[in-house]
């Protein structure tokens, strides 16, 4: 290697001892000293820069100077220099002219930045620069002046803003020489007087009179902080108040009484008793008074179009004399108890292809059942008596439609439609299986459900 490699190599290891006198240099620092002596070598030296070296050929932006000022580009300040075996040149100056014993860098800068513009402060408000607001002379004006008579639009320019110095107010607020009326439906001129209420309507019982105050337009202040308002308190905002009448404050139901306006409705019966099996509601109508007027059930009631308004017809409590159910088969069960009751479906020569659903069904205080009507049997049996030896049916039918499938044919079953949200319903499904000889499916009867769900929100 040349004498130059090795000087090179001793310079970098004083570098290295005056930083940290145990650290050697490493293998990374000898291959980049070696790669630029290989370049200087062919006179293809980088350039060296507070930015990073800058190889043979390689471009560089260099600035005349390092700041301007606030709305100023550097780009006006910037021209391309060109790196030539390790020194650098403007690359608009022709080859020729070049001279390597110049220093073309003389006053220049290898970055350049512009001065932050500042921003106008006004009040609690900044207003960026190069941004326009409009300003005020007055914030207040008095009568028949418009804030359009007192604006002018200034413009922040790093820091200070244009135009008349008079101009200082963000807003402007224009001032009638009137009173707005508290509901702002109009004016009253300045010193005139007008009657408000504290309330629109009063309740049965209750004057307007009480609730009345005369107010009038005043002014305080003057020229351009002149306000207006109306005297007295404030409570005092509506321009009418209602009184009901009389006859509103109640309704008047014949042969009952008199049903205060608004108040909760009562409940009358057209019978004094009900039978067992009976239900009350057919025979509940529920009264009230809205408006001065009477509404049954929701619906407005005029007692003098009803013949049976008389007394004797309407009643305000009734006699339950009911001690049981009586179920469809003919038996009598109390009150509380329950029964099973069955639903036959399909049809057959005797039982055979006889479907059969059950669901327990509860005596009610009313003296009904509850449940389905359509379950009205007390028994079912679905076994195969036929002629010729008791021949097995050919079908077998879906609990849940009046359809069959054929012997042997499986069916997935569940003995309920829904459950809770946390409950499985494979605890009850079945696979149930059409038996040739019954006609009827082996998972059981209670099984009459296609399909089941978990009740999840």
């Amino acid at each position: 290697m040349s004498l130059r490699f090795f000087l090179l190599l001793f310079l970098l290891s004083l570098s290295a001892c005056n930083t940290q006198m145990s650290e050697p240099i490493s293998s990374a620092q000898q291959d980049l000293a070696a790669e630029k002596e290989n370049k200087c070598a062919q006179n293809e030296c980088p350039c060296e820069t507070p930015l990073g070296n800058i190889a043979h050929n390689g471009i560089i932006d260099i600035y005349d100077v390092s700041e301007v000022q606030c709305g100023q580009s550097c780009e006006a300040n910037k021209s391309s220099f060109v790196c030539v075996n390790s020194k650098l040149y403007p690359e608009s100056l022709a080859v020729g002219s070049r001279n390597p014993d110049t220093d073309y860098l003389v006053n220049k800068h290898y970055t350049c930045k512009a001065q932050e513009c500042a921003s106008c402060l006004v009040g609690n408000s900044i207003i960026k620069h190069g941004e326009s607001a409009p300003f005020y002379s007055s914030s207040q004006l008095d009568c028949n002046q418009t804030c359009e008579s007192v604006k002018q639009s200034r413009t922040c320019s790093n820091g200070d803003l244009d135009g008349d110095d008079l101009f200082i107010n963000l807003t402007c607020e224009e001032r009638d020489c009137k009173c707005r009326l508290p509901d702002n439906s109009g004016y009253l001129s300045l010193d005139g007087t007008m009657t408000f209420f504290s309330k629109e309507t009063v309740k049965c019982g209750e004057s307007c009179d009480t609730s009345k105050l005369d107010r009038k337009c005043i002014s305080s202040g003057s020229g351009a902080t002149r306000t207006f308002s109306f005297n007295g308190s404030t409570t005092f905002k509506f321009q009418s108040c209602t009184e009901p009448s009389e006859a509103s404050c109640y309704c008047n139901l014949p042969n009952y009484g008199g049903i205060v306006n608004g108040a909760a409705p009562i409940v009358l019966y057209t019978k004094s008793s009900i039978k067992c099996g009976e239900q009350i509601e057919p025979f509940s109508f529920e009264f009230k008074c809205e408006n001065n007027v009477i509404l049954r059930n929701g619906q407005t009631y005029d007692p003098t179009s009803d013949p049976k308004s008389a007394s004797t017809f309407y009643y305000s409590s009734f006699r339950d004399n009911c001690t049981g159910c009586k179920t469809p088969w003919g038996k009598t069960i109390p009150i509380g108890s329950k029964v099973m009751a069955f639903q036959i479906v399909g049809q057959g020569a005797g039982t055979c292809g006889v479907g059969c659903k059950k669901q327990e069904r509860t005596c009610l205080e009313s003296g009904v059942l509850d449940g389905s009507i359509d379950y009205d049997s007390e028994l079912c049996t679905n076994l195969c008596s036929e002629e010729g030896g008791g021949a097995p049916p050919q079908v077998c039918l879906l609990p849940w439609q009046n359809s069959y499938v054929t012997p042997g044919a499986k069916i997935p079953m569940w003995k309920r439609n829904t459950v809770a949200c946390g409950e499985s319903c494979q605890t009850h499904y079945k696979l149930g299986t059409c038996m040739m000889d019954t006609g009827t499916f082996d998972a059981g009867i209670e099984y009459i459900h296609k399909s089941c769900t978990e009740l999840c929100p």
